[in-house]
């Protein structure tokens, strides 16, 4: 058994009763004549307490007869504090009851428990129109999905864990029905999930509506390495065919590094418990590039860098 020790956020209710509380409670189930034994009890043992005796008051002399005019004063005062305790109440009501309702709906949403990845791939693929064999195969894909959305288990390890009534056909085959089965996940939000390697997952948060798309689909998959190592002068080497390409990488490159130290102040800000030089050099620069468009290219949409 394996044993570790961990941390573990919990929301919960308690109630907690004072012992002044307590006492009322022991005294409120007392009958009369036990209730009467323990008070004459308190007495003799608490020099400190009294008994209060029961005095009559003096009858209040009879209030002088009133006007005609002070009567309808009267009559007058009375109908409008009347109508300011009416409309307090309905204020108080309408405004319970609001509370109420934020108060339920505030407890609801912290009581629900978020949906983990997997659950969330698993609702997107009930919405979908498959046959039973391709539906098995996407779950046991999403089955093998990490907590990060990369599919990280060999297509030999996937088609060795497949269950029984799936293993009924050759191993190529059943690797083409897995690819196939990739794919679709592929398809499913967020973008980027069901990818093996990072190379991947940026190819597939490319948006083919997006002009720029063949220019950062090159980018990635011939220069990827050349992006992490900051081999600048080799990218632009390779963009140099295409005067209208090489001018917008020569702006954004040299553009993102002339004010590199500005980006990489922007993004500590955001970043929790993480340092620009603790960053892996992949993501360091790809944040550097998305981060000076959002700032200084006015030009291009914020949501087409977001994408």
């Amino acid at each position: 058994m394996k044993m570790e020790v961990h941390l573990q956020q919990r929301l919960e209710q308690r109630m907690h009763l004072s012992q002044q509380m307590l006492q009322n409670l022991e005294l409120l189930q007392l009958p009369i004549m036990d209730l009467r034994d323990l008070i004459l009890q308190e007495l003799e043992e608490n020099p400190a307490l009294e008994e209060k005796q029961d005095v009559e008051e003096p009858e209040a002399a009879p209030d002088p007869p009133q006007t005609a005019e002070e009567d309808a004063q009267g009559e007058m005062l009375e109908a409008v504090e009347e109508q300011l305790l009416e409309s307090e109440r309905l204020t108080r009501r309408s405004d319970s009851a609001e509370d109420a309702e934020r108060r339920i709906e505030m407890l609801q949403n912290l009581c629900q428990e978020s949906a983990s990845l997997r659950e969330h791939l698993l609702n997107q693929l009930a919405l979908l129109e498959l046959g039973a064999e391709e539906r098995a195969f996407c779950e046991h894909v999403i089955q093998n999905i990490d907590d990060n959305g990369y599919l990280t288990a060999a297509p030999a390890e996937m088609i060795a864990s497949l269950p029984e009534e799936l293993k009924k056909e050759p191993p190529e085959v059943l690797a083409r029905k897995l690819e196939h089965a990739i794919s679709i996940v592929q398809q499913m939000e967020p973008k980027g999930v069901g990818a093996r390697t990072i190379k991947e997952c940026l190819l597939l948060q490319l948006d083919v509506a997006d002009p720029r798309y063949p220019l950062l689909r090159k980018l990635i998959e011939n220069h990827f390495e050349d992006v992490g190592a900051n081999r600048l002068p080799r990218i632009v080497k390779a963009f140099s065919s295409d005067p209208e390409v090489l001018g917008f990488a020569r702006d954004l490159v040299f553009g993102c590094w002339e004010r590199r130290s500005q980006l990489d102040a922007r993004i500590e800000e955001v970043a929790k418990n993480w340092q620009i030089s603790r960053m892996a050099a992949i993501d360091r620069n790809v944040l550097r590039l998305a981060a000076y468009e959002l700032l200084f290219r006015y030009d291009i949409p914020p949501l087409v860098t977001i994408n």
